[in-house]
Order: structure tokens, then sequence, then C-alpha cells
């Protein structure tokens, strides 16, 4: 059987060892929590990227409708020397506004497919920072046991100090087994003083 002591000491050092797991968990959520946050940063940089890139086509777009409105313009005005040219400066225009508008369309779906990426990354680290306030919770708690352990194995180790320091044998007093001898020898001297009185008495 266990004394208090060598209770309170096992079960400190398996505190101890447990808070050692605990921190080590903490650790553990914090590099996700940062993995998570430098993916979250990819992902957004990704889309703000692709998010650049539509928008210059749609300007290439807006810029390719008015060439095609001008060159539309210039075949009204052409003559019959040039309405061949003219009209096939019209078409020129409008091919180059359809590429435009297809690789806006592409970047668009791009930038939709980018966009979940970064909701789900920005969402992964919502969950990383989650366990990384629930490990710092347990940890606080978990340190906050151990202090009380260690205080419990402080005041038990002191107690038995005490105790071992009680048992010793102190300069000018007797052992406590001859400390209770002498006090039997007394206790024995003073019966049988008595008795003799009583005796001498009673004569």
């Amino acid at each position: 059987m266990q004394t208090p002591t060598v209770k309170a000491e096992n079960t400190a050092s398996t505190a101890v060892t447990s808070l050692a797991d605990v921190t080590q968990q903490a650790n553990n959520a914090k590099q996700a929590l940062d993995a998570a946050q430098a993916d979250n940063d990819a992902a957004q940089g990704a889309l703000a990227n692709q998010q650049n890139e539509v928008a210059k086509d749609a300007a290439a777009v807006q810029a390719g409708e008015k060439a095609v409105a001008k060159a539309q313009t210039d075949l009204q005005n052409a003559t019959s020397e040039n309405i061949a040219a003219a009209k096939q400066a019209v078409t020129d225009q409008e091919q180059v506004v359809s590429a435009a508008q297809e690789k806006v369309a592409t970047a668009q779906k791009d930038v939709e497919t980018t966009k979940q990426a970064a909701e789900q990354a920005n969402q992964a680290v919502n969950d990383a920072q989650a366990k990384v306030d629930a490990a710092q919770a347990t940890l606080a708690a978990k340190a906050a046991q151990v202090a009380a352990l260690k205080r419990v194995e402080a005041q038990a180790a002191a107690m038995k100090h005490q105790a071992h320091q009680a048992a010793l044998p102190q300069t000018g007093e007797a052992t406590p087994a001859v400390g209770w001898m002498s006090a039997l020898g007394l206790a024995m001297v003073s019966m049988l003083t008595g008795t003799s009185l009583l005796k001498k008495c009673h004569n």
C-alpha cells in the first residue's frame, strides 16, 4: 500500500508526463495551423492573380468591341475600292473579341474553382485555429493541475521530513522507548510508596 507521500509523488510524476503529452499536442496543433495558413495564403494569392487576369481579359473584350464598332463604321463609310478590306477588318476584330470572350469565360471558371479552394483553405485555417485554442485551454488546465499536484507533493515531502525528525532522539531527551520505561518505573515507585503509607496508617 502506498503512503500518502509516495502516492503524491507518483501522481505528480504522472501529471508531468501527461503535461508533456498535452504540450506536444498543442505544438502539433500550432504547426498544423501554420501549414493551413500557408496554404490559405497561397490559395488567396492564386485567386487574386486569376481575378486580375479576368479583369485584364474583360478589358481586352471591351477594347475589342470598340474596335469592332469602329470597323463597322469604317465599313459603312468604305468606298467600292476598299469595301473588301473593311469587311475583313470587321471579321478580324470580331474574331479577336470572340477569343477574348472565351478567355474570360475560361478564366472565370478557373476563378470559381480557385475560389472554392481558397474557401476550403480558409475553413481549414479556422478549424486549425479552433484546435489550437482547444489545445491551449487543455494545456492551461493541465499546467494548473500539475502546479497543484506539485504543491501537494511538496507538502507531503515536508510532512515526511517532519515525521522523520520527530522519530529521531532529541538532545537532552530520552528515546521514546526509554521515556516510556521511565514513566512506567515512576508509576510503579509511586504505587509502592502509596501502599507502604497506607499500611503505616492502618497500623
